[in-house]
């Protein structure tokens, strides 16, 4: 599983291994004054003063950089998000100012990329990063997939990469792959979430999907092995 860490994983750890270390140094601090104030004489009320300011200015410090880099705290996997309304309110871009002749540009751009570089595959994707990508605006770029596909971005990403995992799993190629391999080579971070998809999808789990054209592949064989030897 550790060849499988996301980003958003490395990122959390990061957090953790900080909060840990600065913990420690408090600690290790607060000790020694403690030892210091037992053993040797003087007024100490200075050190606890400095350590309470330390602390005190620790923990604004890592709520400042929480407020600041929120993604890096609580992002949550894209599959888990959802970040546009439900595709049936008609009138959602009523208002909108972009042109039929933009959209069509936004849409060539999207299609291109997916096919020359698979962007869903990126398990921390995100609207704005895929926006970026695109040079496009956020809300022009939710505006097309959800207008043109009838989908919020999340589910967008999603269908892409279940698609996906339904050609790796019916190819006889990717046999030496476990289903846990396809999920992740996909871009889910979770297989619960990926199996609940997947079954919405096509109506199966992923092991009885494989199994099932692995049956079929090994049939299509011995006719074509039959019709050879006669």
């Amino acid at each position: 599983m550790g060849n499988h860490l996301t980003q958003d994983s490395i990122q959390r750890l990061n957090w953790l291994k900080l909060v840990i270390i600065g913990f420690t140094f408090l600690w290790i601090v607060a000790c020694a004054g403690n030892i210091a104030s037992m053993y040797l004489p003087g007024d100490y009320s200075i050190i606890d003063f400095i350590i309470e300011f330390i602390f005190l200015l620790f923990i604004n410090v890592l709520l400042f950089l929480g407020i600041r880099q929120p993604r890096g705290v609580s992002e949550l996997p894209p599959e888990n998000v959802t970040t546009d309304a439900p595709a049936s309110e008609k009138n959602k871009y009523a208002a909108s100012s972009l042109s039929s002749t933009d959209k069509d540009l936004i849409l060539k751009k999207l299609n291109t990329l997916r096919e020359e570089t698979a962007f869903y595959k990126k398990p921390n994707l995100t609207l704005r990063r895929l926006s970026e990508e695109l040079n496009v605006q956020t809300k022009h770029l939710s505006q097309v997939i959800n207008e043109y596909y009838g989908k919020n971005f999340c589910e967008y990403i999603n269908t892409l990469r279940i698609d996906d995992a339904i050609e790796q799993l019916a190819s006889s190629e990717n046999d030496h792959k476990t289903i846990l391999e396809i999920i992740y080579d996909t871009g889910f971070n979770s297989k619960s979430v990926f199996n609940t998809i997947f079954k919405k999808q096509t109506g199966s789990t992923p092991s009885f999907y494989r199994s099932k054209h692995r049956k079929s592949n090994a049939c299509e064989l011995s006719s074509v092995s039959s019709s050879g030897n006669s």
